[in-house]
């Protein structure tokens, strides 16, 4: 079963929910870091990395000798990464989408592919959790090929494990739909604010639009004063984990641990999630 855990803004407490879900189905659970812009998976579970490789996307190479008719290229590219100047033809790397049209359709030799590396794919194993981060690199904006790639690597190096956990960039923008796609559910994490709540309903109303099938888990959880529990309850959105609002959750947290060991009790908060998931996998 592949799951995908996303929030509709940074800070709600996707990558709590991803990490202490991962040490509940330790060890039948592969946990994939595709927040590949800030990932952080690390900063909390460390081990003997078992692989490291780099990442690359093909982007145009031009050789303006011999380039006849260089508006061709300008038509051909859906992107406006290939600009015919006087001088000859002007790349725009960061604008390409490695589709392939120019080099492929070139008549005259003048574009060639070349390898362009936009950050580090790292597996590891950390207490029986298989690991796999994607890091891109500073001053790339591959996110989406990134997050790709990393997805890739972990099903092909981990191999067949019962449960993925794919940890989502925030927000509804290309890079958080490319990592939720073809996953069989996505969780929800909706942070128990006014600003929580809003960036909540435009997720959960792109997913709908995408026919994802979801869950939600409240963090931050403020009781009789929660705005998010009577928007789910009046939509009939599914709420599998109410996560409280607690000063003593964000102190472990906060300085880099799993909160398990030292508020064992939050435990019983994940319970009926991990009833669900092990329903939904059979």
């Amino acid at each position: 079963m592949r799951i995908a855990v996303a929030s509709g803004k940074g800070g709600a407490g996707k990558t709590f929910v991803s990490l202490h879900l991962a040490h509940l189905l330790s060890p039948q659970v592969l946990l994939v870091d595709a927040d590949v812009e800030e990932p952080n998976v690390t900063v909390y579970l460390s081990g003997e990395v078992t692989d490291s490789r780099r990442a690359s996307v093909l982007v145009p190479h031009v050789d303006n000798s011999k380039c006849i008719d260089c508006s061709f290229y300008s038509e051909v590219c859906e992107f406006h990464a290939l600009i015919p100047l006087k001088g000859g033809l002007l790349v725009y790397e960061h604008n390409c989408h490695s589709c392939s049209a120019c080099w492929t359709l070139s008549k005259d030799g003048a574009v060639k592919p070349k390898k362009e590396e936009i950050g580090t794919i790292t597996s590891m194993v950390s207490d029986g959790i298989r690991i796999t981060q994607g890091m891109l690199d500073e001053g790339s904006i591959a996110t989406v090929a990134m997050i790709k790639q990393t997805k890739e690597r972990a099903s092909s190096y981990h191999g067949s494990v019962p449960v993925t956990i794919i940890d989502a960039p925030p927000g509804t923008s290309c890079a958080a739909i490319e990592a939720v796609s073809d996953c069989d559910l996505v969780i929800v994490v909706a942070e128990d604010t006014l600003f929580g709540y809003h960036d909540a309903q435009i997720l959960i109303e792109t997913l709908e639009i995408l026919k994802q099938r979801f869950i939600v888990v409240i963090n931050k959880y403020r009781n009789n004063e929660s705005v998010v529990e009577p928007y789910c309850e009046e939509k009939g959105y599914p709420i599998l984990a109410r996560i409280p609002f607690s000063r003593d959750i964000a102190k472990v947290y906060g300085g880099g641990n799993l909160v398990f060991s030292s508020l064992p009790e939050l435990k019983k908060e994940f319970n009926p999630l991990i009833e669900y998931l092990k329903e939904a996998s059979q």
